[in-house]
This record gives structure tokens, sequence and C-alpha cells, in this order.
């Protein structure tokens, strides 16, 4: 590991070594998604991106850590690099698809989930925030109806009983 080093000799290191070296030590990889983690939650206050209470579609009837598997296991992963930080959220998972059937000017879709830390959820579908990221900070085709239909029927195949949380 490259450590204490002066100017002129970290002028002198190449950067390909450096790299290969921090993909080795997950250690550099954790601590980056934890800035951005933080500069999230710092990023969504100073826009003042604050869940309302009434925006939990879904209660779940089990702990966060088995809606989370049962999730993952239908592709869904762990989304803190793409979306702003609600307060209360706990968990914030995305699953991506194609739809160009349904969505012909935005087929790239991604099915968003935030759990939150008194164990409800909200979920919606919309455009990819990789692929259309104007459209998706627009809203432009976000459906928690249809997002929040999958989720539950996701969760109900998996044995977690849930409610619908009224609007």
């Amino acid at each position: 590991m490259v450590q204490d080093l002066t100017a002129q000799e970290l002028h002198s290191l190449d950067p390909d070594v450096l790299l290969e070296e921090a993909l080795h030590d997950d250690r550099v990889l954790r601590l980056v998604n934890d800035a951005v983690h933080i500069k999230r939650q710092h990023i969504s206050a100073w826009l003042g991106v604050d869940a309302d209470e009434d925006v939990a579609t879904l209660d779940p009837k089990a702990p966060i850590a088995d809606i989370v598997e049962a999730l993952a296991y239908e592709g869904f992963t762990p989304n803190w690099f793409l979306a702003y930080h609600y307060a209360g959220e706990e968990v914030n998972l995305v699953r991506f698809h194609y739809d160009p059937d349904l969505y012909p000017e935005q087929p790239f879709r991604q099915l968003h989930v935030r759990i939150f830390a008194n164990g409800t959820l909200e979920a919606h579908e919309e455009a990819s925030a990789l692929m259309h990221k104007g459209p998706h900070i627009r809203e432009e085709s976000f459906d928690r109806d249809v997002g929040t239909e999958a989720v539950a029927t996701i969760l109900e195949d998996a044995g977690i009983d849930v409610d619908p949380i009224a609007s």
C-alpha cells in the first residue's frame, strides 16, 4: 500500500497501479460508498427532499432483513448512488428492466423501493435514472400504483403478508 508520499513521489505514481491496488483493497471502495451515502443525505436535505408521512404504500408484515432478502432474490440491488434520501429511509433498492412496448420513448425502466425504519415501504416504477436522466428527474412516467402492485406481488409470492396503506 502506498503511504506517506511526498508531493513529488505522488506525482510520479502510475494511476493504473494505484487503481489496481485500490480495487484489491475493498476498504477504499467501502469508503467511497460511505462518502457517497453521506453526501446523498446532505444533498437531499439541501434540496428539501423529504418523504411525507403518506408516501409509504405498503406495510409488509416481516422484518426489514426478510423484505430485503425477498427482493434481492428477485434481482433488486442497493441504489444509494442514484437516489435521493428520504427521512427515515433505511433501505433503497432498485431493479432495472427493459420495456419498449409499453414505453417506446423511455424503454429502460426501474422498479424502485424505499424501506423505512418503521418497516413500511414505498415502491414505484419509472424511467431508469441511468439511461433516461431528464425524464427520470422530471418523473415523466413515474407510476407508484404499478410499482406498489409489483412489489406487493413479489413479497406475497415470497410468503410475506403485505397490507396496503391508504393514501
